[in-house]
């Protein structure tokens, strides 16, 4: 069983070229080599704001029968947008830029539209707060239904940990995610290791609870420590000191293929790593490719009973 027939391998291009966010050409350089190189079959960036890179992008994209995820959290973050606001103003602010946001995303061929909840505002507020989300998220899928396949994905992210977001937990999410699809079966989650695991929820059991919402996802380490300097979800190599083992992922391969994750060839699965300045992407991407091929090969023979 070959790993593309399987799931769709993922680079965040907005990670391995961290350093050079910002550059002109610098996502559309390196889908043209991701696509001469043949391993990756989608692509995972952040806003692109000059037009024709946008559409440099959507050409080498269609060329190489890439899918691509447009991701607005660091946008989020950066300009204090909140599509959890409990400050109607502000959530309607933070709408209407992300609407602009996905005409952007459909014009570089995107078919996936990413976003976050804003920042947790605490107990008292987070019911309110939770609402005026799940407002946002309806209010972003029917917008999205005017752009052919155009999915929209929440990551959750850790509360009380590193990034202090209001979505979430698993139990949290899951709930409210389930909500939003009553009337958006376009809805989903990039379901992310390292966020799961700062929640303190257990990554097997949110996995099995979350399994029909996932549409991608990212295997991303971190530090669970509160007492290491390096505590947190800070997009580290796998392996020690963090949690996320190449063990880990061929095991979570072996729950994906038991819960028929698998099945539709569509999942997209990504490494998510940061490239240090000063360092090559590009190692870290092909870094990334062998983890993934190792880690299938595990899951093959341990499946296999040999």
């Amino acid at each position: 069983m070959d790993l593309h027939q399987t799931f769709r391998p993922s680079v965040m291009l907005s990670e391995t070229h961290f350093p050079f966010l910002g550059q002109d050409d610098v996502f559309a350089d390196a889908i043209q080599r991701i696509g001469d190189e043949g391993f990756f079959q989608s692509v995972e960036l952040v806003n692109v704001d000059n037009v024709k890179q946008r559409r440099r992008i959507a050409k080498l994209v269609d060329a190489n029968g890439l899918s691509v995820t447009y991701w607005l959290t660091l946008y989020c973050f950066v300009h204090r947008l909140s599509l959890s606001a409990t400050d109607e103003a502000l959530r309607k602010i933070s709408v209407a830029k992300m609407k602009d946001h996905m005409e952007q995303a459909a014009q570089c061929g995107a078919r996936a539209f990413a976003v976050g909840s804003g920042p947790d505002p605490g107990l008292g507020l987070r019911e309110a707060a939770t609402e005026q989300f799940y407002i946002s998220l309806c209010e972003l899928c029917q917008a999205a239904e005017q752009f052919s396949n155009m999915r929209v994905i929440i990551e959750p992210m850790d509360r009380e940990a590193h990034k202090n977001c209001l979505i979430g937990p698993t139990a949290e999410f899951v709930k409210l995610i389930s909500r939003v699809r009553k009337d958006y079966a376009h809805m989903g989650i990039c379901w992310d290791s390292a966020h799961v695991a700062l929640c303190g929820d257990d990554i097997w059991e949110s996995f099995t609870a979350s399994k029909d919402l996932i549409f991608q996802m990212h295997l991303s380490n971190a530090i669970l420590d509160r007492n290491d300097p390096g505590f947190g979800d800070n997009h580290i190599a796998t392996g020690e000191p963090g949690f996320l083992t190449v063990e880990k992922i061929a095991e979570l391969f072996g729950l994906a293929a038991k819960t028929n994750l698998f099945s539709g060839k569509s999942l997209s699965i990504a490494m998510e790593v940061r490239t240090k300045e000063g360092a090559c992407p590009w190692a870290n991407i092909n870094e990334s490719r062998r983890l993934l091929s190792e880690a299938w090969d595990m899951f093959k023979i341990a499946r296999s009973g040999i």
